[in-house]
Protein backbone atom coordinates (compact mmCIF):
# COMPACT_ATOMS: atom_id res chain seq x y z
CA UNK A 1 0.00 0.00 0.00
CA UNK A 2 1.17 3.44 -0.75
CA UNK A 3 0.39 6.76 0.71
CA UNK A 4 -1.26 8.92 -2.43
CA UNK A 5 0.68 12.04 -1.01
CA UNK A 6 3.55 10.87 -1.52
CA UNK A 7 2.59 9.54 -4.70
CA UNK A 8 1.54 13.01 -5.74
CA UNK A 9 4.96 14.55 -4.56
CA UNK A 10 7.24 12.27 -6.04
CA UNK A 11 5.65 11.83 -9.32
CA UNK A 12 5.09 13.67 -12.90
CA UNK A 13 2.77 13.43 -15.64
CA UNK A 14 5.92 11.65 -17.74
CA UNK A 15 7.80 9.72 -14.79
CA UNK A 16 8.96 6.49 -15.42
CA UNK A 17 9.10 3.81 -13.10
CA UNK A 18 12.63 3.83 -12.95
CA UNK A 19 11.99 7.85 -12.44
CA UNK A 20 9.48 7.48 -9.52
CA UNK A 21 11.83 4.02 -7.54
CA UNK A 22 14.80 7.11 -7.96
CA UNK A 23 12.86 9.70 -6.25
CA UNK A 24 11.35 7.05 -3.99
CA UNK A 25 14.62 6.34 -2.74
CA UNK A 26 16.52 9.45 -2.09
CA UNK A 27 13.31 10.93 -0.28
CA UNK A 28 13.58 8.19 2.10
CA UNK A 29 17.50 8.10 2.30
CA UNK A 30 17.62 11.81 3.02
CA UNK A 31 15.41 10.92 5.96
CA UNK A 32 17.71 8.43 7.04
CA UNK A 33 20.10 10.76 7.12
CA UNK A 34 18.04 13.59 9.00
CA UNK A 35 17.15 10.65 11.49
CA UNK A 36 20.60 9.39 12.06
CA UNK A 37 21.84 13.23 12.63
CA UNK A 38 18.87 13.34 14.98
CA UNK A 39 19.95 10.03 16.90
CA UNK A 40 23.52 11.28 17.06
CA UNK A 41 22.34 14.71 18.67
CA UNK A 42 20.05 12.87 20.86
CA UNK A 43 23.37 10.75 22.02
CA UNK A 44 25.36 13.63 22.29
CA UNK A 45 23.08 16.06 24.43
CA UNK A 46 21.19 13.30 26.50
CA UNK A 47 21.76 14.24 30.15
CA UNK A 48 21.61 12.18 33.35
CA UNK A 49 19.41 14.79 35.16
CA UNK A 50 17.34 12.96 38.00
CA UNK A 51 17.44 9.56 36.05
CA UNK A 52 18.52 6.11 37.95
CA UNK A 53 22.11 4.99 36.83
CA UNK A 54 19.97 2.30 34.91
CA UNK A 55 17.57 4.36 33.28
CA UNK A 56 20.50 6.49 32.31
CA UNK A 57 22.52 3.51 30.92
CA UNK A 58 19.28 2.18 28.95
CA UNK A 59 18.34 4.94 27.48
CA UNK A 60 21.68 5.90 25.85
CA UNK A 61 22.40 1.93 24.91
CA UNK A 62 18.65 2.05 23.59
CA UNK A 63 19.92 5.13 21.25
CA UNK A 64 23.43 3.70 20.36
CA UNK A 65 21.79 0.38 19.25
CA UNK A 66 19.07 2.82 17.15
CA UNK A 67 22.09 4.34 15.11
CA UNK A 68 23.98 0.83 14.48
CA UNK A 69 20.71 0.97 11.44
CA UNK A 70 21.97 3.76 10.32
CA UNK A 71 25.54 2.43 9.69
CA UNK A 72 26.52 5.24 12.52
CA UNK A 73 27.98 2.52 15.14
CA UNK A 74 28.87 3.38 18.68
CA UNK A 75 31.40 0.96 20.58
CA UNK A 76 31.26 0.47 23.87
CA UNK A 77 34.00 2.41 24.61
CA UNK A 78 32.49 5.55 23.32
CA UNK A 79 29.02 4.50 25.47
CA UNK A 80 30.65 3.98 28.40
CA UNK A 81 32.68 7.20 28.36
CA UNK A 82 29.79 9.12 27.61
CA UNK A 83 27.82 7.78 30.63
CA UNK A 84 30.71 8.40 32.75
CA UNK A 85 30.61 12.19 31.80
CA UNK A 86 27.15 13.12 32.31
CA UNK A 87 27.68 11.24 36.18
CA UNK A 88 27.72 13.75 39.20
CA UNK A 89 31.27 14.75 41.20
CA UNK A 90 29.77 12.04 44.14
CA UNK A 91 30.44 9.48 41.29
CA UNK A 92 34.06 10.67 41.22
CA UNK A 93 35.40 7.18 42.95
CA UNK A 94 33.68 4.82 40.73
CA UNK A 95 34.67 6.84 37.27
CA UNK A 96 38.68 6.36 38.39
CA UNK A 97 37.93 2.66 38.79
CA UNK A 98 36.40 2.10 35.52
CA UNK A 99 38.40 4.00 33.56
CA UNK A 100 41.82 2.32 35.17
CA UNK A 101 40.28 -0.78 34.37
CA UNK A 102 42.60 -2.96 32.01
CA UNK A 103 41.12 -4.15 29.88
CA UNK A 104 38.69 -1.76 29.78
CA UNK A 105 35.26 -2.63 30.58
CA UNK A 106 32.16 -3.46 28.32
CA UNK A 107 29.04 -1.65 28.75
CA UNK A 108 27.40 -4.30 30.90
CA UNK A 109 30.46 -4.52 33.30
CA UNK A 110 30.42 -0.57 33.45
CA UNK A 111 26.66 -0.50 33.97
CA UNK A 112 27.27 -3.20 36.34
CA UNK A 113 30.06 -1.13 38.07
CA UNK A 114 28.16 1.79 38.22
CA UNK A 115 24.95 0.11 39.44
CA UNK A 116 26.82 -1.86 42.69
CA UNK A 117 28.38 1.57 43.44
CA UNK A 118 25.16 3.21 43.48
CA UNK A 119 23.35 0.94 45.83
Amino acid sequence: MYDANLLQIISSDDSTSKDLWDTFHAFFLNNKMSRMLQLQENFHNTKKGSSSIADFCHSLKNLAEALVDYVSQIDDVELVMRILRELLPSYHNIVDVVTNTKPFPSFLESKNMLLIYDS
